[in-house]
């Protein structure tokens, strides 16, 4: 599904645009399948914290019967949370891409669950950075960590930012210093 509006055009878009009856459609596709997944386009691009509308959607598809939410959109990585039985990506930034200028949009990653009777049981992401031929290449050790660590702080200003100045006025903002940066 998607969460953004729609641009370049007032068709009816070739994709599913998100509603409260996705969550009906997870509640059916639960009772033919042992595991469901949900992929969801959202959230302002370079923000590295997912809005309050994200955590409330997200959070529904799993206790709709989604195993797990993987969202995209932002071009940066977001935090990967625990909800009930389920896990959600808040995003998982780029992976094969040409933004190599900003390092927020190099770090990239995998994201493995591991399912046990319908239900998973483990998780975890798996680091990587976009090199400069455009693709992305695990990372482990202390680049990972030091990669893990610059998010997470990045992350938390970004939360400051975005408490102060309202999250859709701070997305606008970062999506002016990107650009800038160019």
């Amino acid at each position: 599904w998607s969460d953004r509006p729609r641009q370049y055009a007032s068709d009816v878009p070739p994709y599913n645009e998100f509603s409260d009856a996705a969550y009906l459609e997870i509640e059916k596709a639960r009772k033919r399948a042992d595991v469901v997944i949900a992929s969801m386009h959202w959230g302002d691009e370079f923000i590295l914290v997912p809005g309050e509308r994200e955590r409330t959607i997200a959070r529904a598809m799993v206790d709709a019967g989604a195993s797990c939410v993987v969202g995209h959109h932002p071009h940066v990585i977001r935090e990967v949370e625990r909800y009930n039985d389920g896990v959600i990506a808040y995003s998982l930034g780029n992976f094969i891409c040409d933004m190599i200028w900003d390092e927020r949009t190099r770090f990239s990653g995998w994201l493995t669950a591991e399912i046990e009777d319908r239900h998973v049981v483990s998780s975890s992401f798996i680091p990587a950075v976009i090199e400069d031929d455009y693709f992305p290449r695990a990372l482990s050790g202390t680049d990972a960590s030091h990669r893990l660590d610059w998010l997470s702080r990045g992350a938390r200003a970004d939360a400051a930012r975005a408490a102060g100045a309202g999250y859709g006025r701070a997305g606008g903002e970062e999506r002016k210093r990107h650009e800038a940066r160019r």
